[in-house]
């Protein structure tokens, strides 16, 4: 053990790995061009905390929605939960491979946990208790006390939150300034849960005087932007319940807006753009909330930039001045008492006004770079390419949440429609579980027989969204992708030339998506001109949002899959593979029984002479065998030679705690332990991520 490094060098330690911490911190996250995207440092969804990935030096990282500002170290502290202390030794030794001592009494960290790629539920509603208002705010660790606080209610008069702000300083404890000049400031809300005592964010957040708000049924409502102003505006503007909501422009979708419900609502924006912004998401708040009217204050030229309730009043303005631009304020775009047309059917054709759009930042790929959730794909090929293995290992990663070709992957249930038999289906998914030796049971499952998607009357279109629903609620956790392997059987006898039935196959596949909110692939085949893509009529690409095409030169050279079309993505994208046979057990006639993974056949990097493949990374179960030795090096790690490693006994006993292997002392789980053990430790050797010298093995990955 040694004495633990300065907060800059393990700031600077988690900086070059954020690849690897952000995901397993934040699962509801998302990666978008090397950028990592999260609402909040608490891991809320949303893009308001934007973190490069590859960073080549320190820079401080800041919630642009009113909140966080700080380094790496800070983030992760934050984020975590932990004392200042804490955060830097767990850092350390899950990221730096460092086991730190505070003195002989202090007892070790446990070690790592094994990393699970799986999103956490990330809209898991988190409902507060009520807090006595005696009870005293603490300080938050690297910020102190807070400089300002206020109290949130919830419908029933208890307080529920404490919304709290925290002016900055710079090293030197003088006051901290942004780039305007004003002092930079950070917000917390604090709840108590039945954990006690959470600075996280209650769901949902009620309104800032919310029961004045109900107390006063008939009076119009204010709505401002931030409690200082809201304060402010109940002293300045009388005959008006004065609002608010808590998190800067993020925050509005947390807030409870129902309470609007029949009211007359006018909304002061902030005197900037962003607060014009704002104060059109809470236009579409106050119409979805069923507001009776809502109206939006027209601020005049010449007021200071960003100004609000909170500012001085302009030289020589009265409250009168104020209750006219209240008076004047116009009715929002698309809101009021407009007679409907007849026939016209609300919520049948839904449109939404040009104020309204927003950017959609919030989207998690299902697999980074490769397919969207809900969209519609197709992975087509001739025969005998390899097209079924590769849609199998795709759709299995997904169910288990592990990367793919090193890119993200957001875990889900899958059905695999086998409608061309399952026989061989199953035998892959064998195949694949005995290669990674998975002990587990990911939400996978496979319908066994063919699939009518063109007949709407006679069909299986509804069956299979009622499956989808039944598998959802089973896992307990929603249906991310649907394969149908292959679209002909799907077809039922139609002609795929057609496109009254390839637009009818098209419709029922749009309706499953919708319905379920799964991404539908087809597998299907190539045309006898292979340069036309894939077979069928053109109506089937224009409607696909991903097109993969999957071909083999010869029966000796690797298959290669490529991207051919995205609609919402990069159309950029070669995945190289082969085949390798994997033997099941024998048949009644003592032959053996196999069938194939797919084996990544990555670019290789010019050799160093000692004939181990580099640049390439090792199958992810091997990679847990990696995680173990590193998990073995903190608990029982020891220096040979220079080299910080541990026992092949202690690597091994870690994959027996982690269930990588069994424990068992029968002659059958003493052989498998060895030869898993073996074969994955061989294979982390030959991709140069780990070394070993007799009884010894330390890890040698770079970057």
């Amino acid at each position: 053990m040694t004495a633990l490094p300065s907060a800059a060098e393990i700031s600077d330690i988690l900086r070059r790995c954020r690849r690897d911490w952000l995901p397993a911190v934040f699962p509801a996250g998302r990666i978008v061009s090397g950028v990592f995207y999260i609402g909040s440092p608490h891991g809320e969804p949303g893009s308001s905390l934007p973190i490069p990935l590859n960073s080549e030096r320190a820079e401080t990282i800041r919630d642009f929605s009113g909140g966080f500002s700080g380094d790496d170290l800070d983030l992760y502290q934050e984020a975590r939960g932990l004392s200042r202390t804490e955060a830097m030794a767990e850092a350390a030794q899950r990221y730096g491979g460092i086991t730190v001592t505070f003195g002989q009494n202090r007892p070790r960290s446990q070690p790592k946990p094994p990393r699970i790629d799986r999103p956490a539920n990330a809209n898991a509603a988190v409902i507060p208790l009520s807090i006595d208002p005696a009870t005293p705010v603490p300080a938050l660790h690297r910020l102190g006390q807070p400089a300002s606080v206020w109290e949130y209610y919830d419908a029933a008069n208890r307080l529920v939150m404490r919304h709290c702000r925290f002016d900055e300083t710079d090293s030197d404890g003088h006051p901290a300034l942004d780039a305007r000049g004003k002092r930079r400031k950070q917000f917390r809300p604090l709840i108590r849960t039945a954990a006690g005592m959470e600075w996280k964010w209650p769901t949902p957040v009620p309104l800032y005087h919310l029961p004045d708000l109900l107390a006063n049924p008939s009076l119009p409502v204010l709505v401002v932007e931030g409690e200082k102003s809201a304060d402010i505006g109940c002293d300045l503007i009388g005959e008006r319940v004065v609002v608010t909501w808590a998190g800067g422009s993020a925050g509005i979708a947390r807030a409870d807006w129902s309470p609007l419900q029949g009211r007359d609502v006018t909304i002061w924006p902030d005197n900037d753009e962003a607060g014009a912004a704002s104060a059109r998401k809470v236009v579409a708040e106050a119409v979805k909330a069923g507001a009776c009217s809502v109206r939006v204050v027209a601020l005049p030229q010449g007021l200071p930039e960003t100004w609000d309730l909170a500012d001085p009043l302009p030289e020589g303005w009265t409250d009168e001045d104020l209750e006219r631009l209240i008076a004047e304020a116009l009715p929002a775009e698309g809101v009021g008492p407009a007679v409907a047309p007849a026939g016209y059917q609300p919520g049948a054709l839904d449109f939404v006004w040009f104020g309204d759009i927003a950017v959609d930042l919030d989207t998690m790929e299902l697999v980074e770079g490769v397919l969207t959730p809900g969209a519609l794909s197709v992975v087509y090929g001739e025969s005998n390419c390899g097209k079924t293995f590769f849609a199998t290992d795709l759709a299995l990663h997904i169910a288990l949440g592990w990367r793919w070709r090193d890119r993200h992957v957001v875990q889900g249930a899958v059905i695999y429609v086998a409608a061309e038999g399952g026989k061989g289906v199953m035998n892959r998914i064998a195949a694949f579980r005995r290669h990674y030796d998975i002990a587990s049971a990911p939400p996978f499952a496979v319908i066994r027989s063919s699939v009518n998607l063109l007949d709407p009357d006679r069909g299986h279109t509804e069956a299979l969204i009622a499956a989808i629903t039944h598998a959802a609620q089973h896992a307990g956790m929603p249906v991310a992708l649907v394969v149908i392997d292959t679209l002909s059987r799907a077809m039922a006898g139609g002609n795929e030339n057609a496109s009254e039935d390839m637009g009818a196959l098209v419709m029922n596949a749009d309706r499953i998506r919708q319905e379920t909110g799964a991404h539908l692939m087809f597998v299907h085949h190539s045309g006898k001109d292979t340069s036309r893509g894939a077979r069928g009529h053109s109506l089937l690409r224009a409607a696909t949002d991903t097109e993969i095409e999957v071909s083999r030169e010869g029966a000796e050279t690797p298959s290669v899959a490529r991207i051919t079309k995205q609609r919402d993505l990069e159309t950029n994208g070669e995945f190289v593979f082969t085949l390798t046979s994997v033997e099941l057990g024998r048949n009644p006639l003592g032959k053996p029984v196999t069938s194939c993974i797919v084996t990544p056949a990555e670019r290789e990097a010019p050799s160093d002479g000692s004939g181990k493949r580099r640049g390439s990374n090792p199958p992810p179960a091997a990679q847990r065998y990696a995680e173990a030795l590193l998990n073995a090096m903190i608990a029982h790690g020891e220096t040979r030679d220079g080299k910080r490693g541990t026992t092949l006994q202690h690597w091994r006993d870690e994959c027996v705690r982690l269930g990588l292997i069994p424990g068992g002392e029968d002659r059958d789980d003493q052989r498998r332990r060895s030869t898993n053990f073996n074969k994955n430790k061989s294979l982390l050797v030959e991709h140069s991520w780990v070394a070993c010298d007799g009884d010894f093995a330390w890890s040698i990955r770079s970057g």
